[in-house]
C-alpha cells in the first residue's frame, strides 16, 4: 500500500485527512452495494413477472382448413362439393384451376354473380345437389341483394372459356360461355348459416338451407333484412356461443360465409 504524507501538515492533520477520505470512499462503496441490490432486485421481479406470464399463457389451437374454405363453399344434400368464388381474383381461379372435366359449371344470369362449380366425376349430379347448387350461385349474386329471383344456368366445363369474339377483350374474372345451356328459372333460394363440431373445432358452414337441414346440424336461416353483414355476424356468433359454449366461433368466418346486402335472421334451427 502506497500513503503520500503531506509534510505542510502535521501527523494528526494526516491521518484526518485519510480518515475523511476512507468516510467518503465508505458512503460511495453503500451507494454503489445499494444500487446494486435495486437492480437486482428489479431484475428479480422482471423474472418473476415473466414466468407468472409464461405460464398464463393459453395455447390457441386452430382448426386446420380445407383449401376450398378460400371460396364461398357447402356441400349439396348427396354431399358434393360447390365453391363460388367472392371477388373478381377468386373467380378468376375458381374456373382457371378447379373447374375439371367432369364438373359442372353455374352462374345466375344477372351482372354481378359469382362463377360457380359442382364438383362431379361424370358431369352428372342428383336432381337435389343441381337444384342446391343453382340456388347457391343465386344467393351469390346481385339478385339476392335486390331480393329478386334470377335464372340460373349451367355448362359443361369446355363451354367455359377465354376466347372471345374477334376484336373483343374479356377481362380478369370474366369467361366467355358457348353452346347450349341448362337453365334453372327464376330461383328464388333460402339461405342458412350452421355450425358442425370437426374434432373438436368449429367449422361455420353456410349455404341453401335444405342442403344444411339434410345434414341434421344446428342452423338458421338467413333472409334479406334490414341489418348489416356485420350485425348479422354478430348476431349468429351469440346464438351459435350458447349452443357451441365448448367450442371456439370465429367472428371473421361466420361473416364470411354470409352473402352480401342487407340481411336478417328470420329463424333459428338450433338443438337444445
Amino acid at each position: 500500500m502506497h500513503i503520500e504524507i503531506d509534510f505542510s501538515k502535521s501527523v494528526h492533520e494526516n491521518a484526518s485527512l485519510y480518515f475523511e477520505k476512507s468516510k467518503l470512499a465508505a458512503k460511495k462503496r453503500a451507494r454503489v452495494v445499494g444500487a446494486m441490490k435495486e437492480v437486482r432486485a428489479r431484475a428479480d421481479k422482471e423474472r418473476e413477472k415473466s414466468v407468472e406470464k409464461e405460464k398464463s399463457k393459453v395455447v390457441v389451437r386452430k382448426r386446420v382448413k380445407e383449401w376450398f374454405e378460400k371460396f364461398h363453399w357447402f356441400h349439396t344434400s348427396d354431399n358434393l362439393l360447390v365453391i363460388g368464388g367472392r371477388d373478381v381474383e377468386s373467380n378468376e381461379q375458381v374456373v382457371k384451376k378447379h373447374l375439371e372435366e367432369g364438373d359442372l359449371y353455374f352462374h345466375a344470369d344477372i351482372h354481378g354473380a359469382s362463377h360457380c362449380v359442382l364438383k362431379t366425376k361424370n358431369n352428372q349430379a342428383p336432381k337435389k345437389s343441381v337444384n342446391e347448387a343453382a340456388e347457391f350461385a343465386a344467393v351469390f349474386s346481385k339478385a339476392w341483394e335486390q331480393g329478386i329471383p334470377v335464372d340460373v344456368y349451367s355448362v359443361l366445363p369446355n363451354q367455359v372459356s377465354k376466347k372471345a369474339p374477334s376484336g373483343e377483350f374479356v377481362g380478369k374474372g370474366a369467361y366467355i360461355i358457348s353452346g347450349t345451356r341448362v337453365w334453372y328459372k327464376r330461383v328464388l333460394p333460402r339461405f342458412g348459416v350452421g355450425v358442425e363440431n370437426v374434432n373438436g373445432f368449429a367449422r361455420i358452414l353456410s349455404g341453401p338451407l335444405n342442403g344444411l337441414q339434410s345434414k341434421n346440424i344446428s342452423c338458421i336461416e338467413i333472409v334479406r333484412g334490414s341489418h348489416s353483414k356485420s350485425d348479422v355476424a354478430k348476431q349468429l356468433h351469440g346464438l351459435f356461443s350458447r349452443e357451441f359454449s365448448s367450442l371456439s366461433l370465429d367472428l371473421d368466418e361466420i361473416m364470411s360465409m354470409l352473402p352480401n346486402g342487407l340481411l336478417g335472421v328470420k329463424a333459428t334451427g338450433l338443438k337444445r
